[in-house]
């Protein structure tokens, strides 16, 4: 009798154990941690690609900027030497001395002399002031010409900090769920390993299983 109710217990054992999956690790859940680790991997490659697209547009910008400052400089150049050609070239034309414009007018000696002495004095002085204006307006543009490009840079290496700290922080989730992932593969794998020694040693003869249900189906006689 009591060899019957250990094999009937050691049945029953085995099959609540097939039957009873509570906190077991299934081929599933590690599908689903395996879909999350790719779908980070993804995402940090996007990153990734992000990250270098801006790097070339930063070192781009870097370059045009390089560029607006040689220009910026030969028109800041250019602008002081077309201040002292204006003032070079009266004094050249006249041969009058170093004391500019108003010493010029001043030097006729008649009311005559001194209006064409003005219109002359007036015709330079327009046409420096022209050529001014225009060196200036030239340099103004690069100016906000170089604004514009290095506020833009410094927006990119805004942006790309940024992406690099996300980058970083979706690598240290990555990394977890890699190391959650292999911690639930072996478990999978341990889990499956044991029920298949088990199934292996709790399986009983056929003989003696035909044994115990003659026995427990054959009237005890008193």
């Amino acid at each position: 009798m009591m060899k019957k109710y250990l094999v009937l217990l050691v049945l029953i054992f085995a099959f609540l154990f097939n039957m009873s999956p509570a906190l077991a690790v299934t081929s599933s859940t590690v599908a689903t941690q395996q879909s999350a680790v790719n779908q980070l991997k993804q995402e940090i490659e996007q990153l990734d690609a992000q990250s270098t697209d801006l790097e070339k547009k930063i070192n781009d910008l870097n370059k045009n900027i390089n560029q607006t400052a040689q220009d910026l400089l030969k028109a800041q150049q250019e602008e002081q030497k077309q201040k002292e050609q204006g003032e070079a070239r009266l004094r050249a034309t006249y041969m009058y001395g170093s004391e500019g414009y108003l010493s010029y007018l001043f030097s006729a000696r008649d009311t005559s002399e001194f209006i064409s002495y003005y219109d002359v004095a007036k015709d330079i002085i327009e046409a420096d002031n022209k050529s001014s204006a225009e060196l200036k307006k030239n340099r103004e543009q690069i100016q906000q010409l170089q604004q514009k490009l290095t506020q833009q840079r410094d927006s990119l290496v805004q942006t790309k900090k940024l992406a690099e700290q996300n980058i970083a922080q979706k690598q240290q989730t990555l990394n977890a769920n890699q190391d959650v992932l292999i911690q639930l593969q072996n478990e999978l794998d341990n889990q499956n390993l044991t029920e298949a020694t088990d199934v292996g040693t709790v399986s009983v003869p056929q003989e003696q299983q035909n044994s115990v249900i003659v026995q427990s189906s054959t009237p005890t006689v008193l």
